[in-house]
């Protein structure tokens, strides 16, 4: 025998099932709206003076019966509708957080994805698109201009249009390198490092310096005597390493020239040279070109 709907109410708690609640919930308001119609018509009969007052009494109880059960249902409807709303809500919330869960999962899962498989995808591509662009410039270099691997691969022109339209093409699309600072694609081209040059140049110069200076020098010193009266020319080496034309005039003077420049010198009228036998003291009286 089925249970009434009193003694379904007086049974129903928090474990029940939320398809149970629901069922009596429909029940709860057709009864409520079964004792509110009563509660109409009894009231009607009860007011209605032609018939016989033990009638009209009987009614009035009856309509006094059906108002207080249509009042106990509605709030017996109202607790159970809070209930079930709250159920809706906490399923609401945990269906809600079981897929942050889920999305979080994936996200992370995914992450792990790119970490362990990007660097070896991109770099399988931009080694492909390494031989693409070499082998194009091997065809120019031959005279095979026209389409390309790429645009033979894909169907499309060399010339990247089609009906008129331009097309993309994988070897110009932009790669981010893992930082995101720079490009992976297209490679980057190598800065000129200004200072870096400048160094090497200084290196070179020291290292070209220092084998200039282990070899034995051209100039040798040699003792001019002059008595010519005139100032006279000659190519020397001077004491600040630098090379140049300097003059001698009357008198004696040390200098450090080519055994070529002595020969001449000495063919002058008036001007001995001799070579010494070691670098003298740092006195001259010839005359240093200006700066």
């Amino acid at each position: 025998m089925a249970n009434t709907l009193s003694e379904r109410l007086a049974s129903f708690n928090v474990r029940s099932r939320t398809s149970d609640l629901e069922q009596l919930i429909v029940d709860v308001k057709a009864e409520r709206d079964a004792q509110a119609a009563q509660h109409v018509g009894y009231r009607a009969d009860a007011l209605n003076f032609k018939l016989a007052e033990a009638d009209r009494d009987e009614a009035a109880q009856k309509a006094e019966r059906a108002d207080r059960n249509a009042k106990a249902l509605a709030a017996e409807l109202e607790g159970l509708e809070a209930i079930l709303l709250e159920r809706r809500q906490n399923e609401k919330t945990a269906a809600i957080e079981n897929q942050r869960k889920a999305v979080l999962a994936e996200r992370d899962a995914l992450a792990e994805r790119i970490k362990t498989e990007w660097p070896a995808l991109s770099e399988g591509m931009m080694a492909l698109f390494d031989a693409i662009e070499a082998n194009e410039a091997q065809l120019r270099a031959v005279g095979l201009g026209g389409d390309n691997a790429e645009a033979i691969a894909r169907g499309l022109p060399g010339n990247w249009y089609h009906n008129g339209v331009p097309v993309k093409q994988f070897t110009k699309m932009q790669i981010p390198d893992w930082s995101g600072k720079q490009l992976a694609w297209p490679r980057p081209t190598p800065v000129f490092d200004h200072g870096a040059v400048m160094k090497q140049q200084r290196q070179l110069q020291m290292e070209s310096a220092a084998k200039a200076a282990a070899q034995p020098s051209p100039y040798i010193w040699h003792r001019a005597k002059v008595s010519n009266g005139r100032p006279n020319s000659f190519r020397a080496k001077f004491r600040d390493g630098s090379t140049g034309v300097g003059q001698i005039s009357n008198g004696e003077s040390d200098i450090q020239i080519m055994p070529q420049e002595a020969e001449r010198l000495n063919a002058i009228d008036g001007i001995t040279v001799t070579k010494l036998a070691k670098a003298p003291e740092p006195v001259t009286s010839f005359r240093h070109p200006a700066a």
